[in-house]
């Protein structure tokens, strides 16, 4: 069982702690790496200038590419999976011509 500790990180130049457990500690450092690029991105791309409209417009945006994410997995899944529906309906088409 892993126990919490305190982390601190820096995004936007802010110190912020939190309480992660110790075995979760890359992921959560690597959260803060991609929060902390996107609220860059968004302050130096626009002309939103507050911590809480940057932190938004990031949220945003991650969101957005998370759903598309799924999205894209459900296009591929769809296609891997009629092409192996093909696959076996093809296997299986010299078997039936044992039962005419």
């Amino acid at each position: 069982m892993s126990s919490d500790d305190t982390v601190t990180v820096s995004i936007l130049g802010r110190k912020y702690h939190f309480v992660c457990p110790k075995d979760e500690h890359e992921m959560f450092h690597a959260c803060i790496a991609l929060l902390d690029s996107r609220m860059r991105t968004v302050k130096n791309k626009s002309q939103v200038h507050t911590t809480e409209r940057i932190a938004i417009m990031a949220s945003l945006t991650l969101a957005r590419d998370f759903l598309n994410s799924g999205k894209t997995a459900d296009v591929d899944r769809e296609k891997k999976l009629h092409h192996l529906e093909t696959i076996i309906n093809e296997a299986l088409a010299p078997q039936e011509k044992l039962f005419d």
